[in-house]
């Protein structure tokens, strides 16, 4: 491995000492035997199932022996972290880190603390950068940022030191937050070997081990064990091309345990020995069940000499508890495999469908009768907190909020959300996308949009003469998108009292604002008449984009008729580009008035419906299917005036971030309140490009 850059270990201490961490929680296990390495395992959430506190006690207690750090965590508090990094990599004996599922976020942060990182094959390690979240002034989202950034710093400078990899690279990885299998973590330089353990020999090696940890927890455990026959547990360990397929005649010798406890939890029968798979669970695997489900060693022994498998010792210990919890609520879900990304998926759903008044489909039904005590009850229980039903709704709360890091909740909630925040935002008539074009932008930088002055008309060119070029005007127009955001807080008092209601009425208030915050600036190009990059305002005399009497036939008047229309059209077809050149005619128009009768009547001079008359078809008004009327009350302001477009040429541009043409709630993790923060952001401008293609007309004459 490569020796951590002690720059980085300063850095990570600074930021520690100026934090505070968190209570102890007890619940680490560490084990000493009298010879060998110690044994160490970091289990769950940092921070909440094991501490900073948890990992410096247990190394104190080694005295600079080698250890073997077992490693199988989600992440967590960050500063937890970055405490039991510097207490491990302080520690003077050989540190040895076999992650045993995932080392994920912070936790793939601690691992790099090791002499030695092993990763079997059914592993997975991930790295990402960090992140948070702030409601207050500018200086307030400052700090933050400037905290967020020192942390990824640090994590830059550690995976770096550690890799060899190089820090932009490793910044990249952060950014776009990697998973890593055993062979991809060895090959950046993450992991120094994966660990196989499919072959006998290997096999056979993980038993020695088993049976020397069990001898080690004779003289350890309240519970004593000893293994009788130790060639039985090495027979139990190997692959099945290596046995018979059958049972032998004669049962092995088992596993003796005696139990302090005199009325231990039922033991669920488990299958034969010859009819499990190849991947049978260790002794580690097993007694992280147990822990969970708080059974003894005699059901951990029962499990490891009938030969089970992970998930059906899972199935085995929920099977235990269910018979032991009689007030186990209707209804209640049980996740008894990997299933995190399906029950967020589901749960997701089925808020979303609760906010919307759907029914559910038949994957969703489990979760929604579900109010918000339920949902949070389960994601407790899906991330293996033992007994959330015997907790209190503020108990649960306050439990939620400690895991917000790793919780489901906060996600299955902003997802629902926003399902349900983009399918409300869907139903209103978002009429300007008739007359304006969308477009996408990366960042918040000032947005060029030059008019060309032009192409100019192509003509015949002789061999040695020039290429007449059109240039870009100078007095392009300019804008800059816009972030609308305001916050809201999903209250103590509304998750105590199961009001799932009013969280789906406020997506429905949330889905009304951001309607409105594209519309308002949309149709404010036509209201507000902003001036353009020439100086001159976008409907103005100079820009010949105007209707007055004086366009009309003789003994006309205004109105919205035909020859008021043939006047506007004139109009269009009048414009040229900057380089003089006629602009092609309008393929249709685009009316867009304020009130029901001007649209009524648009709507007729439109439409390619006639009437007969003394048994004669009438010919097809002028307009006919050339119409597009479009009512839009915020243009009902202006008292009367009305506007029109050429469908062909776009005046108006609409800016999103990135592709989101949706608003959406993003979760806020302060936790400053008692409730759970969710802040409604859209990133839109709306913004005239040029004047050619649009005209006003003031409105019938008074």
């Amino acid at each position: 491995m490569q020796d951590l850059d002690p720059a980085a270990l300063t850095a990570a201490d600074e930021v520690v000492r100026g934090l505070t961490l968190a209570a102890e929680t007890g619940r680490l296990q560490a084990r000493g035997p009298s010879s060998g390495p110690a044994e160490m395992e970091l289990f769950g959430v940092v921070g909440l199932d094991f501490t900073a506190r948890d990992v410096t006690a247990a190394l104190r207690s080694m005295d600079g022996r080698d250890v073997n750090i077992r490693l199988n965590s989600p992440g967590g508090l960050v500063t937890e972290g970055f405490a039991a990094f510097n207490a491990l990599a302080r520690h003077k004996g050989h540190k040895t880190v076999t992650v045993e599922g995932q080392a994920s976020s912070i936790a793939a942060f601690m691992a790099m603390a090791a002499d030695e990182i092993v990763m079997p094959q059914a592993s997975l390690m991930m790295i990402h950068a960090s992140s948070g979240g702030a409601i207050g002034n500018s200086e307030t989202l400052e700090r933050v940022l400037d905290v967020l950034r020192k942390i990824d710093g640090i994590q830059a400078d550690v995976f770096a030191s550690r890799s060899g990899m190089d820090r932009a690279k490793v910044v990249g990885l952060l950014t776009a937050e990697t998973y890593f299998t055993g062979a991809e973590a060895v090959a950046a330089g993450l992991a120094d070997r994966q660990e196989d353990r499919s072959v006998e020999a290997g096999a056979t090696a993980l038993a020695d081990t088993e049976i020397q940890r069990i001898a080690a927890l004779e003289a350890l455990s309240p519970v004593a064990m000893r293994v009788t026959n130790p060639e039985a547990v090495r027979e139990a360990f190997r692959t099945p091309e290596a046995k018979s397929p059958t049972m032998p005649a004669t049962p092995a010798p088992k596993q003796e345990a005696q139990m302090a406890d005199p009325n231990p939890a039922p033991v669920t029968p488990a299958p034969t020995l010859a009819t499990q798979p190849v991947a049978k669970a260790t002794l580690d695997q097993i007694k992280a069940i147990a822990a969970r489900a708080k059974l003894g060693a005699d059901w951990t022994l029962a499990q490891l000499e009938a030969g089970v498998t992970e998930m059906q010792a899972l199935d085995a210990a929920l099977a235990v508890r269910a018979a032991d919890v009689p007030d186990r609520p209707a209804g209640h879900v049980v996740v008894t495999r990997d299933q995190r990304d399906t029950f967020r998926a589901r749960a997701a759903g089925a808020l979303a469908a609760r906010f919307s008044g759907a029914g559910p489909n038949e994957e969703q039904r489990e979760f929604y009768a579900m109010g918000l005590q339920g949902m949070l009850r389960e994601c407790l229980a899906q991330g293996g907190v033992a007994g959330v039903h015997r907790l209190s709704p503020e108990q649960v709360l306050d439990r939620v909020r400690a895991e917000h890091t790793t919780s489901d909740f906060p996600v299955i909630l902003r997802d629902a959300s926003n399902r349900r925040l983009a399918q409300k935002y869907d139903t209103y008539p978002q009429t300007w996308k008739e007359w304006t074009r969308e477009v996408d932008v990366a960042d918040f930088r000032e947005i060029n949009v030059g008019d060309l002055g032009g192409f100019p008309k192509l003509r015949a060119k002789p061999e040695a003469a020039s290429v007449r070029y059109g240039a870009l005007s100078e007095a392009g127009e300019k804008y800059r998108l816009l972030t609308g955001a305001s916050g809201v807080v999903l209250s103590r008092e509304a998750i105590i009292n199961d009001d799932l209601n009013a969280f789906g009425r406020m997506l429905d208030d949330a889905a009304d604002v951001s309607y409105a915050w594209v519309a308002d600036q949309a149709y404010g190009v036509l209201t507000l008449n902003p001036n353009m990059g020439d100086g001159n305002a976008l409907f103005s005399t100079p820009h010949g984009n105007i209707v007055t009497a004086a366009m009309l036939p003789s003994g006309g008047t205004l109105g919205l008729d035909e020859d008021n229309l043939a006047a506007i059209e004139q109009l269009l077809l009048n414009q040229k580009n900057l380089g003089g050149d006629v602009l092609a005619p309008p393929t249709g128009l685009n009316v867009i008035v304020g009130t029901a009768a001007q649209f009524n009547q648009a709507v007729k001079l439109g439409s390619i419906n006639t009437t007969m008359v003394a048994g004669q078809q009438l010919a097809l008004p002028a307009y006919a299917n050339r119409l597009k009327p479009i009512l839009e009350p915020r243009v009902a302001a202006l008292g009367g005036p009305f506007f029109v477009t050429a469908q062909n040429r776009p005046t108006v541009e609409i800016a999103y971030l990135q592709g989101r043409r949706r608003p959406e709630l993003t979760s806020m993790e302060d936790f400053d309140t008692k409730g759970m923060k969710y802040a409604l952001v859209f990133d839109a401008a709306a913004a005239p490009i040029s004047w050619r293609g649009m005209v006003k007309h003031p409105g019938k004459a008074s």
